[in-house]
């Protein structure tokens, strides 16, 4: 048992073993409380905020030790906090409303301050959309979860939570949303993809009865149009045997990652006609002139 009148730290020396070979020592200290304590009002720096921020309480005057506590709820349960033991104390930030109340010991017993609280908003949750355009195209971003909104630079407000934006280049946007003054924030994609650089030819002109061959590139799937009602799904389809009426137009469609872009070609059928003749009558031992068309 000790009793000091002053604040007073004391050892403990434990040996042990064959000729005291360890040896353990602690500390204690006691603390000599002698003035009565002495609680005055206790204050915090905001009554309302956003989630995320800490706030500081204070003690207008005191005398004694002091330990801060806090709780959930006005009324406790309450829960000493670590290292708060001076006159202001600065908090974690806060994602919920919390109330604190300052203890006060000192000789003759411990006094307990007003209670003062906070009320922590919380911030939206913003959500956006992050979708993907072909090159050229222009992307329609929508946002959720708060009541207004800013957009980053590049995209234009279109509405309370929509946008438009029109990247070259695979983009992200940022969005902040704002309710109750506190804000969330959330970043959209804007993929965008390459457009089909598609090609159209053919073997023409072509000859009733021959075989017309038509050819694409660019990348994808294809779909041929052409006269008659033409179609086809083939990159090169053949037609064969043709007729006049296969003359015209035709159209390629290329679709590459859901972009898609056109190119024409157009086919010539020709139906050959052939003649022949001579200036005769000849006399004999005259020469024969024989000629043709050039079909």
């Amino acid at each position: 048992m000790a009793t000091p009148t002053v604040t007073t730290i004391y050892t403990l020396t434990s040996k042990g073993g064959q000729l005291g070979c360890w040896s353990l020592t602690n500390t204690v200290q006691v603390t000599v409380i002698t003035t009565p304590p002495i609680v005055g009002t206790a204050s915090i720096s905001v009554t309302s905020m956003c989630a995320g921020n800490p706030v500081s309480v204070s003690m207008s005057t005191y005398s004694g030790a002091i330990q801060w506590q806090s709780s959930p709820n006005a009324g406790g349960p309450w829960t000493n906090l670590a290292g708060a033991n001076t006159g202001t104390f600065i908090t974690a930030p806060l994602n919920s409303s919390t109330y604190y109340q300052a203890l006060v010991t000192g000789c003759g017993g411990t006094l307990t301050s007003n209670v003062v609280g906070v009320t922590v908003n919380p911030n939206p949750t913003v959500t956006v959309n992050s979708p993907s355009i072909c090159a050229g195209s222009t992307a329609n971003l929508i946002a959720n979860g708060a009541t207004s909104y800013v957009w980053s630079a590049g995209a234009t407000s279109t509405g309370v939570n929509t946008a438009n934006a029109s990247p070259v280049v695979t983009t992200n946007y940022t969005v902040t949303g704002t309710t109750a003054g506190c804000t969330g924030s959330a970043v959209a994609t804007v993929t965008v993809k390459p457009m089909p650089v598609p090609v159209a030819n053919n073997n023409g002109p072509v000859c009733t009865g021959g075989a017309l061959n038509l050819t694409s590139g660019g990348g994808g799937t294809y779909s041929w149009s052409g006269p008659g009602g033409y179609s086809s799904a083939l990159q090169n389809p053949v037609i064969s045997p043709v007729a006049l009426t296969d003359a015209g137009a035709y159209i390629v469609t290329v679709n590459l990652a859901g972009c898609i872009a056109s190119a024409t070609t157009n086919v010539v059928i020709t139906t050959p006609t052939a003649s022949a003749a001579n200036s005769g009558p000849y006399c004999a031992g005259q020469t024969i002139n024989l000629n043709s068309n050039s079909a």
